[in-house]
């Protein structure tokens, strides 16, 4: 058998088949596998949610008319990602009774960590402005600092910035008052950073778990990487 020297593109197979306790995402024909949230950082942006949910999905002392999901799975064309948090609204909202959707959210939110930023803003950001999602928080708790994009052209350009310890109007939840003090730290995941895999990447067994653990790729092998800009 003749080896071509090119990599395959990754299939939903490949997320079926990545480790459970890995995150898995397919952006550009790549597969990426981001360790699952640690309990610190899973707490803050349930805290989040939480804080968005009552007010603007339930309709308590807000104005309701959001539907929001925790960690959803999105199928965008062939891309799949899993946001930490994703909202529709109401008129336009997914199957409940589906375990993924292909319908882009109007709002998706990241927590930045030293391990996920990178892959956030150069990979994520631009899939979303890419097929509609029209607004796209990254929050960062560590630095007290909260990024705010829109889309316009097609790509996302920062329409908003809070920091430090100022009230939060963010677009499009501008009808309630958030502080980032308000909102627990977020923690870095285990690992450095997500790992890309392409074909015969993904090592299954003891090999696959020490790989993933130290956060290293197999020998010959590099993480891809991606231009810095949102379109």
């Amino acid at each position: 058998m003749v080896d071509s020297g090119k990599r395959r593109r990754a299939t939903y197979r490949d997320v079926l088949d990545a480790p459970p306790w890995m995150v898995a995402e397919i952006i550009a024909g790549e597969l990426y596998l981001s360790p699952r949230p640690a309990f610190r950082h899973a707490r803050a942006i349930t805290g989040l949610l939480s804080l968005l949910h009552s007010p603007l999905d339930r309709g308590i002392d807000g104005p309701g008319g959001w539907f929001f999901l925790l960690e959803p799975e999105i199928h965008l064309g062939r891309n799949v990602v899993v946001p930490d948090i994703a909202a529709w609204r109401r008129d336009r909202m997914p199957d409940l009774q589906a375990k993924l959707t292909t319908l882009p959210p109007a709002w998706v939110c990241e927590g930045l960590s030293r391990s996920t930023a990178r892959h956030d803003r150069t990979r994520k950001l631009p899939l979303y402005a890419r097929y509609g999602v029209e607004l796209a928080w990254l929050l960062s708790a560590t630095e007290w600092r909260l990024e705010v994009y829109g889309v316009t052209d097609g790509q996302y350009k920062l329409v908003q910035l809070f920091a430090d310890d100022e009230a939060i109007r963010a677009q499009p939840f501008e009808d309630i008052e958030l502080r980032l003090d308000s909102i627990a730290t977020l923690p870095s995941r285990v690992s450095e950073s997500p790992l890309a895999y392409g074909e015969r990447m993904i090592i299954r067994g003891d090999r696959a778990f020490e790989v993933i653990r130290r956060g290293i790729l197999p020998r010959g092998r590099r993480p891809r990487t991606q231009s810095s800009t949102f379109a």
